[in-house]
């Protein structure tokens, strides 16, 4: 008898990862990942922040083609994605032959589609000043820059041939459930709807009245299902997965990656990209009920009604990025040829042993803020008490890495966490995974065992939300490592 399969695609930041789950047993079977390389580098305006969606939707089509076995594929009885939330991109069909897709010229996704750049959520675009501008929201969550709606409002305001031009809109993994299941008009669910601004969870729909007395584009916006539901089937043969299979709706990546984890009275840590501090709130919670009483923290629906708080950074992995890029810039203006590899090389090698309690190099702490966050857009970075001991390379990376994790913990203090009833940290994500003063840190500012999650996957977390046991996947997950 064939093993039959679910795949789970999440569509992120800086990569793309595909989880193959056994559809008896849980268990993770494959795990493929690749980096999109999406990314524009924009002269227009530095606040800019934009992803090339056909080399998306390339990479996507690569993995399914060139990873995932022929006979996995023929068996796979559903498809579930998550992604990168907040992110919005505009479309329309059209009779031509659509934007194309590089080594994938024959996508089903992309033909007979125009299509914007993916406006990330990274976008700095919607100044404070802007915002202010906007009207108020019914809704728990704040709007800020790199939000979906706060986005359309911008361009309404700013390119409004954009908004005239195009006739959808969604974020990526919406657009390309829409495209699979080739629906009339998108659908995402309420985890992705409140990322986007002007959505109430508690009456699950968007802030209608509000919007349309802004004259702002409100058929725009995609119509919205329960997280967990399907949004249609493929209607057609695609990378070799069979026409009719199941395709769930669009899940938020933070709440499938925290699925993927979450243990009883346990936070989450997942430092990639950016950061979060995360843990389950019980059920029963209403967010409306329950002003939000740190400004960092937000309420996100989770599943089955219910939320996490979120200490949701802006200020993770790619912080250290940009630290490893100044460095290589720097020698490249002195004449040194050095491949950033070489120096992620270098830093890897630093180990917490290395450096003993030392009052000069200790005293430097640096705020790793370079992107401002939602709750303080302005907010900078800046490094205080420096000395002359505390300048080297690894003292510089081990601070920089320690005021990431800093800098979630004054969003959200480890006192919140143990009033929460919370005894243990389960630490995730590529950074976290890598970084061992990261983890020396998480020790440190939450004052609670820390267990190391080899890698937390959103991708298997969608899968289980949206086809298997109704989300409560997590010992099947932790034993498929």
């Amino acid at each position: 008898m064939a093993t039959n399969f679910f795949l789970g695609v999440d569509i992120g930041t800086t990569s793309l990862k595909i989880a193959v789950i056994n559809s008896k047993s849980g268990h993770i079977c494959q795990l493929v990942s690749s980096e999109h390389n999406a990314q524009f580098n924009l002269n227009e305006d530095s606040s800019y922040n934009e992803q090339n969606v056909a080399k998306i939707i390339s990479c996507l089509e690569s993995c399914l083609a060139d990873e995932i076995s022929a006979d996995v594929k023929k068996n796979v009885k559903g498809l579930a994605f998550c992604g990168q939330m907040h992110g919005v991109l505009f479309w329309k069909e059209t009779i031509g032959n659509g934007i194309g897709c590089p080594g994938s010229p024959n996508s089903k996704i992309l033909s007979h589609i125009e299509a914007s750049p993916l406006i990330t959520w990274q976008d700095q675009r919607c100044s404070s000043d802007f915002l202010a501008t906007l009207p108020s929201t019914d809704s728990h969550l704040n709007v800020s820059s790199g939000h979906g709606c706060a986005t359309i409002f911008w361009m309404k305001a700013h390119k409004p041939s954009v908004i005239t031009y195009y006739n959808q809109a969604a974020t990526i993994m919406d657009f390309v459930v829409f495209r699979l299941c080739r629906l009339d008009k998108p659908v995402t669910t309420l985890q992705n709807a409140a990322s986007w601004g002007y959505f109430n969870t508690e009456k699950d729909h968007w802030n209608k009245e509000i919007l349309q007395r802004t004259d702002f584009p409100y058929e725009l916006l995609p119509n919205v299902q329960k997280p967990g539901s399907v949004a249609g089937h493929l209607k057609f043969d695609w990378c070799g997965l069979p026409s009719d299979i199941p395709v769930g709706a669009a899940l938020g990546d933070l709440q499938c990656s925290v699925l993927s984890v979450m243990q009883d009275k346990s936070a989450v840590i997942n430092v990639s990209t950016s950061a979060q501090l995360v843990y389950k709130i019980n059920e029963g919670f209403q967010p409306f009920n329950n002003p939000i009483k740190r400004p960092g923290v937000e309420y996100f629906p989770y599943f089955k009604g219910t939320y996490i708080a979120v200490a949701a950074s802006l200020n993770g992995g790619n912080v250290i990025q940009t630290f490893v890029q100044m460095m290589q810039h720097w020698l490249e203006e002195l004449g040194v040829d050095i491949q950033e590899a070489q120096l992620w090389n270098r830093l890897s090698k630093y180990q917490p042993k290395d450096f003993p309690p030392n009052k000069s190099s200790d005293e430097m702490v640096i705020v790793p803020t370079l992107h401002g966050e939602r709750h303080s857009p302005d907010m900078r970075a800046s490094i205080s008490g420096i000395s002359a001991g505390s300048l080297s390379l690894g003292n510089v990376y081990r601070k920089l890495s320690h005021g990431i994790i800093s800098n979630m913990f004054d969003m959200l203090p480890a006192e919140d966490l143990h009033q929460a009833g919370i005894e243990k940290i389960i630490g995730c994500g590529t950074a976290f995974i890598k970084n061992l003063f990261i983890q020396e840190r998480a020790k440190t500012m939450s004052n609670l065992p820390l267990v190391m999650c080899k890698e937390q996957n959103a991708a298997a977390g969608a899968v289980f939300a949206t086809f298997l046991s109704g989300g409560e996947p997590q010992k099947k997950l932790l034993d498929s490592f």
